[in-house]
């Protein structure tokens, strides 16, 4: 996940997770991606103990981290496509 982060010129895991202690919750692009970041941890801890999900759902946002874990998606495509969602999400006015 971090390659794929630094790729894409984006902070690292480690960075996201315990760097700014109040951006988590507040940062839409900084919580949704960790939130997805952390997906993909697990599932790839479950998958090294063999586990894989016969069907895998999502609600709202969720579902990109289940097309992600379906196989739908890489997790490039899902870190660029939660971007281009929060940058969606940022362009709104607030109500």
């Amino acid at each position: 996940a971090n390659a794929v982060l630094s790729r894409l010129g984006f902070p690292q895991f480690a960075e996201i997770a315990w760097g700014d202690e109040g951006a988590l919750g507040r940062d839409v692009w900084l919580t949704q991606l960790s939130m997805l970041i952390a997906d993909y941890v697990l599932l790839t801890a479950l998958a090294d103990f063999g586990v894989r999900p016969d069907v895998v759902a999502g609600h709202s946002f969720g579902e990109f981290a289940a097309l992600s874990a379906a196989g739908v998606w890489t997790l490039e495509q899902a870190i660029r496509l939660t971007k281009a969602r929060c940058d969606a999400v940022a362009s709104c006015p607030n109500a």
